[in-house]
């Protein structure tokens, strides 16, 4: 058995620090997984609108999904403005 030396580090020494990494640990902010916030749906698409949109998308990952979205996004809030007319 090693004697105790100045170096030695107690574990009640790292208690605290242990409280602190707790805390920072609670406050970060959870990552919200791709699949809580989308679901996948198969719909048809028109292949001249295909091809532009793989055109525009290229081989980025996800970005064909972020420019459908707002799309969608945008036609749906232009059609309830115009449901108010």
């Amino acid at each position: 058995m090693r004697p105790h030396s100045a170096n030695n580090t107690k574990t009640n020494d790292i208690n605290p620090l242990l409280d602190a990494a707790e805390v920072v640990s609670k406050n970060k902010k959870k990552k919200i997984n791709f699949i809580d916030t989308h679901t996948r749906q198969t719909y048809w698409i028109r292949n001249d609108i295909l091809e532009a949109l793989t055109k525009i998308a290229g081989n980025e990952k996800g970005e064909k999904t972020k420019i459908i979205n707002a799309a969608l996004e945008e036609h749906i809030l232009k059609l309830a403005e115009n449901k108010d007319d």
